[in-house]
Parts: C-alpha cells; structure tokens; sequence
C-alpha cells in the first residue's frame, strides 16, 4: 500500500466559508523567496496624488513615495490611457 493510497481519491474540498484565492495569488505561493535573493516585492493599492517626473516618483495620497526604478507593474485608467497614447505595451 503506497503512502496516500487512503485519499488519493477522495474529492477535493470547496470551503462553503472561504472563496477561493485567486490564481495570481496561489501562484506567488511559488514564486522564489525574493528575501532569499537580496531584494524584495511590496505589492501597494491606493491613490497617486502627484507624477513628480523631476525626481522620478509617484507621491501617493497616504504620503508614501515610490520612485519610478522600483515600479513593476502599474494599473488604473489614467496609466492605461498614458500607455495607450504613448504605444507603450
């Protein structure tokens, strides 16, 4: 008898309580440890305040400030419609 032969073939469960995680979430779950590599990601939500293009950050309405360099990925309509005007993909 193999190690899992007694649930192997059980269904899998759907929790009545909790929705599932989406998928990008389940598949960062697997992404490399950044701690590991010497860097790290900070996911932020929230709204800009201002486009400082002189010292090359977001200032955000919290007061945080995010400096071009570190930004991965942006999304809203008003960066959507910048990329769509500037034929940035």
């Amino acid at each position: 008898m193999g190690k899992y032969d007694d649930i192997i073939n059980l269904p899998h469960h759907v929790s009545k309580k909790h929705s599932q995680m989406p998928i990008a979430d389940r598949a960062a779950q697997f992404a490399p440890d950044a701690r590991k590599q010497g860097g790290h990601y900070n996911k932020t939500t929230g709204c800009v305040k201002k486009i400082d293009v002189i010292n090359e950050k977001l200032m955000m309405i919290d007061g945080n400030e995010i400096a071009f360099k570190h930004i991965k990925e942006i999304q809203g309509d008003f960066f959507l419609s910048i990329m769509e005007s500037e034929n940035i993909t």
